[in-house]
């Protein structure tokens, strides 16, 4: 009888041991990492805004600049999460719009007369090209600031598809061209691949094409300015068009696009050439500005309604390309007399600025092809596509 006590009493406390067990709660799974969102990047009132795409919060504030400062100089990472900037105080800063943190690489100056120039992001986003006081320095996050090319004056600055090669403009101390350049991105002895212009203006714009077998830029050469050199220097072809502004590369490296004039102040329309071509034209007119997807997807910006000499709405138009082959392009008119129009790196969004004659415009985000609808309003200047954790604006109207 008392075995069978025993036997009892142990069952009874394993069954409650068990069903103690049993009612302590599970601990709740971490909760998923919020996940950045796409917007742009712009000038407000009152300095650098991030405005969320689908949000109908009000401009969320980055960096905060007095009203006479003028456009920032920014750099935004390929990826869209980071920021080179030039900061109030004239230091250099990279912050990031996911975290919120931000690390100043460069000091403060006394005041701003023009030490930074150029800046440009890796392809993989680990490191910056940056021209400071005419001398190009690499920064990253392992080893820091690190000086390339001690003699000034370097210019213009661009990386090689595969972030091994910098090439940049370079001047002499009488401002005259010195050529196009290119150095290591490790750090070596820069090269020089194209040769001098003779005269101020130094070589813009470069930009490698997709597979790193060519690079195209800008010279001020009698009768035209697009040039082509392969890295190796070969292949130099200089004065093939009268053009300027930003070149687009098509994604498997054919040609180029960019905005062609006819003199200083008239565009010609938007152009292609390929190394080894001569120009064609895209689209004819008076362009404002363009850009364009692997894909082939051209947009661009036209002049619409007049007020006798002055612009007061700007038609918008995009050609798609299906196949190869180009459809009927697609148009929409906003108001502002001028603007900048820029693809999501995606290609699912596209978003236009334009300007009023007070210098001041609203922003326009939307499916291309589809009627676009504003995103914000009072914005000096649309600086490009970004990603950020700005949900909703803070209450304080300060950074995240």
């Amino acid at each position: 009888m008392a075995a069978r006590a025993s036997v009892g009493l142990t069952l009874l406390s394993i069954a409650l041991t068990l069903g103690c067990r049993s009612t302590v709660p599970k601990a709740a799974p971490p909760p998923p990492p919020p996940q950045a969102t796409w917007g742009v990047l712009a000038l407000g009132v009152g300095g650098l805004v991030f405005v969320p795409e689908n949000s109908p919060a009000s401009p969320v504030p980055v960096e905060a600049y007095p009203a006479d400062r003028g456009a920032p100089e920014v750099a935004i990472s390929p990826d869209g999460k980071r920021l080179a900037l030039v900061a109030p105080d004239h230091s250099l800063r990279v912050c990031s719009l996911v975290s919120g943190e931000a690390n100043t690489i460069a000091p403060a100056y006394a005041e701003d007369t023009g030490q930074r120039g150029a800046m440009a992001w890796s392809p993989d986003g680990e490191a910056l090209a940056l021209v400071e006081e005419g001398k190009l320095f690499v920064w990253d996050r392992a080893g820091g600031r690190r000086e390339l090319v001690t003699t000034p004056r370097v210019t213009d600055v661009a990386w090689s598809p595969d972030g091994q090669v910098i090439a940049y403009g370079r001047r002499g101390e009488d401002e005259k061209d010195l050529g196009l350049w290119i150095v290591k991105a490790s750090g070596g002895e820069p090269r020089r691949i194209a040769p001098p212009s003779g005269d101020i203006f130094a070589a813009s714009w470069p930009v490698f094409s997709p597979d790193g077998q060519w690079i195209a830029f800008w010279h001020a050469w009698e009768g035209g300015g697009l040039c082509f050199v392969r890295p190796d220097g070969s292949g130099y072809r200089k004065g093939l068009d009268f053009g300027g502004g930003p070149t687009v590369w098509r994604a498997d490296s054919s040609a180029v696009v960019y905005l062609a004039l006819k003199d200083e102040m008239t565009v010609r329309g938007v152009f292609q050439c390929a190394p080894s071509g001569k120009p064609a034209a895209l689209v004819t007119g008076d362009v404002d500005q363009f850009d364009m997807l692997p894909s082939g997807d051209l947009i661009w910006l036209q002049s619409g309604e007049k007020q006798g000499e002055m612009t007061t709405k700007t038609t918008v138009r995009l050609q798609p390309t299906v196949g190869g082959e180009t459809e009927k392009p697609w148009e929409m008119m906003v108001a502002g007399g001028y603007g900048r129009c820029q693809f999501r790196p995606d290609g699912k969004q596209v978003a236009v600025w334009t300007g009023r004659d007070d210098g001041r415009g609203d922003v326009y985000v939307g499916t291309p092809g589809q009627e676009l609808s504003v995103l914000a309003t009072d914005i000096g200047e649309f600086i490009g596509w970004a990603q950020g954790l700005y949900a909703v604006a803070s209450s304080s109207g300060g950074q995240r």
